[in-house]
């Protein structure tokens, strides 16, 4: 029953399909028959949910990291006002990614009309406050963060490892590191709150430590362009040019988005200015 009353739209599909099905057979019509009826069903359901089906193959897309197959469905989905906060909160995530956290910001406030998953919500939520941050507005990223702590008996390291930042950010480093040994206390593989912990203690001026939190967070996830970079500037203080470009260009190597705490820029302006020296 809870099945049913969380997915009226399946509900009534399948039982449109287990109602043709059984008519068919009741009927003797014949297996072609059955399947043909079958067929022309499912394709009065992607003529009438056609905005929904679209939005359900760039999810697929999405996952499988066909980003360009997936923006184009995204795109034709929201146009034709799907009812998939997946969707929403996907396409938003895409375009915060490459810099364009304005035009998410409305993509998040309809999938939040649309949500009814406690999962999903918390998902869109913290992609809200993540959304907020790139905004410039970290306060409001931060009372957001700190509302789902209030609200939900459980909240994952995701969370905990986005609001240390936040303070990180704010300057305010104490709380950044309890949240972030929290997040790592819930799952101790959460290499963003080890990056988190290598960037307290680099601004508190510890390197050895720093090195030590940088490594840790390299070791649950190799492409960090933030733990590289800031690796990188540690060797390079430390007069160990070699090591330092070597770290540079592993961080040039990786992915860089506007949700990362460094840009490409940055990288390449420390890298260069090593062998301007």
């Amino acid at each position: 029953m809870k099945f049913f009353k969380e997915h009226p739209r399946r509900s009534m599909i399948l039982g449109t399909y287990l109602a043709v099905f059984l008519l068919t057979w009741r009927f003797g019509v014949g297996i072609p028959a059955t399947v043909l009826c079958l067929l022309a069903v499912s394709l009065v359901y992607m003529a009438v949910f056609h905005a929904d089906c679209a939005a359900v193959m760039a999810n697929y897309h999405h996952i499988k990291g066909n980003t360009a197959s997936a923006e184009k469905l995204y795109k034709f989905a929201l146009a034709r006002k799907t009812k998939s906060p997946q969707a929403h909160i996907n396409y938003a995530i895409m375009l915060i990614r490459r810099g364009e956290a304005k035009e998410a910001l409305p993509l998040l406030e309809r999938a939040y009309a649309l949500c009814a998953k406690p999962l999903m919500l918390k998902n869109l939520l913290l992609t809200k406050a993540s959304c907020n941050w790139a905004l410039g507005d970290i306060d409001e990223a931060i009372a957001i963060l700190e509302k789902m702590r209030k609200d939900y008996e459980y909240v994952n390291d995701r969370v905990l490892s986005t609001l240390a930042f936040m303070y990180l950010k704010k300057g305010e480093l104490d709380k950044a590191d309890a949240l972030s040994r929290k997040a790592i206390e819930d799952t101790p593989s959460a290499h963003a709150a080890w990056d988190n912990l290598g960037q307290i203690e680099y601004l508190r001026g510890d390197f050895s430590k720093a090195k030590e939190m940088f490594n840790k967070a390299l070791e649950f996830k190799a492409d960090l362009p933030d733990s590289l970079y800031y690796l990188g500037v540690i060797a390079k203080a430390e007069n160990e040019t070699a090591r330092a470009s070597e770290y540079f260009n592993q961080a040039l190597a990786c992915e860089i988005t506007a949700l990362n705490t460094v840009t490409r820029e940055q990288i390449e302006g420390e890298d260069s200015s090593l062998r301007s020296e």
